[in-house]
């Protein structure tokens, strides 16, 4: 999306896709204290986000004619708190004594697409407003190619649960056909 666009697209994104993840984490995390926590977190950030929005998009907007390129503040809150629900993913993950490889779950691909889109992407986002479009325009590659590497592990992730579904189904219709 050019700049320019941002300031009218990127609000709506970064809302949705904070819900996003969050709803995914509560997904995939086991303890209920866990999503207990994560849930309160995802409204506190989602109300954040729109008095964030209401003040800036709005009142600086209309009132004080100021125009904000990214919502750096939003990204950044949400960027620590899918930190934060990442750690408690790896938590749940290593204190499972029945998991031997995590590598094999595509929750684990899914969470580490998100990390590395969300570290590779943090820093271009935070100095977004205050640097200009041609500077931002050039560091933008970083973003893009942290957002392609998220959409290659979620299609590792894609490519598990069909492969796992597969098995499970083969094994219903032949339970003597055992799959190493």
């Amino acid at each position: 999306i050019p700049p320019r666009f941002h300031n009218k697209t990127y609000p709506i994104a970064t809302f949705f896709e904070s819900l996003f993840f969050a709803y995914f984490f509560y997904l995939i995390l086991k303890k209920k204290s866990l999503k207990r926590l994560v849930a309160i977190a995802s409204v506190l950030l989602a109300l954040t986000s729109l008095v964030y929005y209401f003040y800036n998009y709005y009142y600086a907007y209309t009132v004080l004619r100021r125009t904000i390129h990214l919502d750096s503040v939003p990204i950044a809150i949400e960027t620590i708190a899918i930190f934060l629900f990442s750690f408690f993913y790896f938590f749940e993950q290593i204190n499972d004594t029945e998991n031997l490889f995590i590598y094999n779950k595509p929750s684990f691909w899914s969470v580490l697409g998100i990390l590395l889109y969300l570290a590779g992407s943090f820093f271009v986002y935070i100095s977004a407003n205050s640097i200009s479009i041609q500077q931002l325009q050039q560091y933008w590659v970083i973003t893009n190619i942290s957002s392609f590497l998220k959409n290659v592990f979620f299609v590792i992730a894609i490519l598990l649960t069909v492969n796992q579904t597969l098995k499970k189904k083969t094994l219903k219709k032949h339970p003597s056909y055992t799959l190493n």
